[in-house]
């Protein structure tokens, strides 16, 4: 997580449950260059794995013989590196962010455009300092509250491990959170199935999701956020 940063479209937001009080980023709606470039990394595995190849576009498949097809990729792609241009005028270092985060802000824009087309009104907080009386002792990448349901998001760039379950699990625990979901670039590997970590601690493991298209990881949100 990298501290402070605000983007454009957000504003400063607090949350208080109990004597912790959490800070963090509210998206504000407004659809800008951000926005736009990270649901075509949504929509296209494509842009997906280019964000998180420092924005190096992969060769066009030789397979695609057919021209239409061809050049609208081509147009595609072309958007997608004007888009590039046109943030990095306003955030001169956004390509030089680490994959660490660059994934938490898609993954961040991912649960927004979620509820956008479930329309569902959700609040959405990122990025937040968690302290107890003033002091702080943890920081949470997402939060998210929908029908009086508390969701919180752990991102990881890398392979889950147990020590990850666990500490999200005490932090639920301490903010009285319904559920959590660790978010991972890493397929899942661990020694218990998915289903039983959700069955025991209310954690969804949303793994591989370099990989996988935007209609499965919808179906996989649906499960803990609307469901």
């Amino acid at each position: 997580m990298l501290s402070n940063l605000k983007l454009k479209n957000e504003r400063e937001f607090k949350i208080k449950i109990d004597d912790y009080v959490l800070r963090g980023f509210i998206y504000t709606d407004d659809e800008d260059n951000i926005y736009k470039l990270f649901n075509m990394a949504l929509s296209k595995i494509r842009y997906r794995k280019a964000v998180f190849n420092n924005f190096n576009l992969p060769k066009i498949r030789e397979r695609y013989r057919n021209r239409e097809i061809t050049e609208k990729i081509k147009e595609n792609d072309n958007y997608f590196l004007e888009l590039i241009d046109r943030i990095m005028k306003d955030f001169g270092y956004f390509c030089y962010l680490s994959s660490g985060t660059l994934f938490e802000l898609w993954v961040y824009y991912t649960v927004i455009e979620f509820f956008k087309e479930h329309k569902e009104n959700a609040k959405i907080v990122r990025n937040l300092d968690v302290s107890y009386k003033g002091n702080s002792f943890t920081e949470i990448d997402l939060f998210v509250e929908i029908n009086n349901k508390r969701v919180i998001f752990e991102c990881k760039n890398r392979y889950i491990s147990s020590n990850a379950i666990l500490k999200l699990y005490g932090i639920m625990k301490i903010l009285n959170v319904d559920y959590g979901i660790l978010a991972s670039t890493k397929e899942f590997t661990g020694n218990l199935k998915k289903e039983d970590i959700f069955k025991e601690y209310n954690i969804y493991i949303l793994d591989k999701l370099i990989e996988k298209e935007k209609n499965k990881i919808f179906k996989e949100l649906r499960e803990v956020l609307i469901s």
